[in-house]
């Protein structure tokens, strides 16, 4: 699969999943405890695929690319901030907690925030750049 197809699924998942998220964040913090349950019930499986989904893409699409050779401090605070906001998010909803649940979204919106900041960064001349690594790993992958 090529990469403009895997940032479209992964940008689509995680965007979605924000949302599917926020929406329980929301259940939580109305105290409306009786229709979380339900609602986690009719969407468990979406609840599982989403965050599968957006790592596994987002994994794919760092591994295809140069930008996994030239990976700076910021792919890690990424990594970190996502498990962060997924076990948090995961444990709060759990119990109810409206600080941990908010705690969790936070992360996922700083994550979101913070890498569109960082794709302004990665235009230009480093783009041209990581394209024509990208290309030699590929020559190099067939050979």
């Amino acid at each position: 699969m090529d990469f403009s197809s895997l940032a479209t699924i992964h940008r689509f998942a995680v965007t979605f999943y924000i949302g599917f998220f926020a929406l329980k964040v929301f259940m939580v913090l109305a105290n409306r405890h009786e229709q979380l349950k339900v609602f986690k019930k009719k969407t468990l499986i979406l609840e599982i695929l989403l965050p599968l989904i957006f790592i596994t893409s987002g994994i794919l699409m760092i591994s295809n690319s140069a930008l996994f050779h030239n990976s700076k401090l910021w792919f890690n605070l990424k990594i970190v901030g996502i498990l962060v906001g997924i076990f948090s998010g995961i444990i709060g909803i759990k119990k109810l907690n409206k600080p941990l649940v908010i705690f969790s979204l936070l992360c996922f919106l700083g994550v979101y925030s913070y890498t569109n900041s960082e794709k302004k960064e990665w235009s230009g001349n480093n783009r041209q750049e990581t394209k024509l690594q990208d290309q030699n790993i590929n020559i190099e992958k067939r050979q």
